[in-house]
């Protein structure tokens, strides 16, 4: 944190070849994917990826995101819902 999200993941797509990034939220996830539309990664979030509120699904999907499921619960969203079958 603090040394430029975007920076530091054009650096390391562009320079080492990564392609999967981890992000603490949703709002950083979407972040990344409208400020670097062309860097084709897989990203996962690991926190506050608020998978509970049917509102945010559309972003898993269009922004082809995945979530990081510790609880049951959410899991059972995640199970139910026809729009974040794509994912992984």
């Amino acid at each position: 944190y603090g040394h430029g999200m975007i920076e530091i993941a054009q650096h390391a797509y562009n320079s080492a070849k990564v392609t999967h990034f981890g992000l603490a939220t949703l709002g950083e996830a979407l972040k990344f994917r409208r400020e670097c539309p062309s860097l084709k990664a897989s990203l996962y979030i690991f926190s506050e990826h608020n998978i509970h509120q049917e509102k945010y699904h559309e972003f898993y999907q269009s922004f082809n995101l995945v979530p990081v499921i510790g609880v049951k619960s959410d899991l059972e969203i995640y199970l139910s819902k026809k729009e974040l079958s794509h994912i992984p």
